[in-house]
């Protein structure tokens, strides 16, 4: 069975910003085929585009909630033992590591 953190985690991000309004959540992209999942981690929301670490923090996506706007921008990060850190600074995406 597959699973669905990063339908859940995006969509949450995206309807308590948008309204409190009870939203059924949808998954927007299959990003890692299988079993496993994708286990995104350290979500940052900047004006409305959402940015995430996935595969054990070696690929940096963003997505406006739709499919063909949910793009991978960066492959191949090592992994560390302190997963990288997104941060939303006055409306720009910084991240940090170390190694």
């Amino acid at each position: 069975m597959k699973k669905p953190f990063i339908a859940l985690s995006m969509a949450f991000m995206f309807t308590s910003i948008a309204s409190k309004a009870q939203v059924a959540t949808n998954m927007v992209l299959d990003i890692e085929n299988g079993s496993t999942g994708s286990s995104p981690s350290s979500i940052v929301n900047i004006n409305g585009t959402v940015y995430f670490m996935v595969n054990n923090n070696t690929e940096l996506w963003k997505s406006n909630g739709t499919a063909n706007g949910t793009v991978m921008l960066k492959n191949g990060f090592t992994p560390t033992i302190d997963a990288p850190k997104l941060v939303n600074f006055k409306g720009t995406l910084l991240f940090y590591c170390s190694h």
